[in-house]
């Protein structure tokens, strides 16, 4: 409990310090440079003890993501949504289209990674599709843009000019475009593992 306490804070003061600091994404990569070093360090030896100290500190955190910070952020980004700039004529075929476009090509390369590691065809299969879901950091980020020009626009001296008007007009389709891939990839794939997994992988 002191270990999942311990991280958690640390991890906090990490990325509100990044932020500070105007160190972001430095502090978000530290965060996982200290679960990555601390979880080594678990199962260095591969001694029983310190085995069931990782995974009994990994079971936390997972409940503190499924139980606490999911739904918020989630929540966050759900209060963003407005269909009518989603689900129009002019959006949602461009959306679309690159939603399919990028997904393809996540898939591609992620079905070229499991080779050489001894898994089943039907591991690959489920590892491609499993790993393909994005929602997270596009949860997080889906406003990042808006909120920059949202600050330019407050600060400008000449008020909402021609350049700023394109910008927030950009940056709001970078928004629903975060959201759009949200709304569709989590849930297909969240069934799909659901649905799937039991069929495609062996038990243990």
């Amino acid at each position: 409990r002191n270990s999942l306490i311990g991280m958690l804070l640390l991890s906090h003061a990490t990325v509100f310090y990044g932020y500070k600091e105007n160190l972001a994404g430095g502090a978000a990569v530290s965060v996982m440079v200290l679960a990555f070093t601390a979880s080594n360090f678990w199962m260095r030896g591969n001694d029983p003890e310190w085995v069931d100290h990782k995974k009994a500190v990994g079971s936390g955190l997972s409940d503190v993501w499924d139980l606490f910070v999911m739904p918020f952020l989630f929540s966050m980004t759900g209060s963003k949504v407005v269909a009518s700039k989603i689900f129009n004529s002019t959006f949602f075929p461009k959306a679309l289209a690159c939603w399919v476009v990028s997904n393809a090509a996540r898939m591609l390369a992620i079905s070229y990674t499991p080779f050489g590691l001894n898994f089943s065809w039907k591991e690959r299969l489920f590892i491609t599709i499993g790993y393909r879901a994005k929602a997270t950091v596009q949860s997080a980020l889906a406003s990042a843009a808006l909120d920059k020009v949202t600050a330019k626009i407050a600060a400008s001296p000449a008020g909402l000019t021609a350049d700023l008007i394109r910008d927030r007009n950009r940056a709001t389709d970078v928004q629903n475009m975060a959201i759009f891939y949200v709304m569709w990839s989590a849930p297909i794939v969240a069934i799909f593992v659901t649905k799937m997994g039991p069929r495609l992988l062996n038990r243990e």
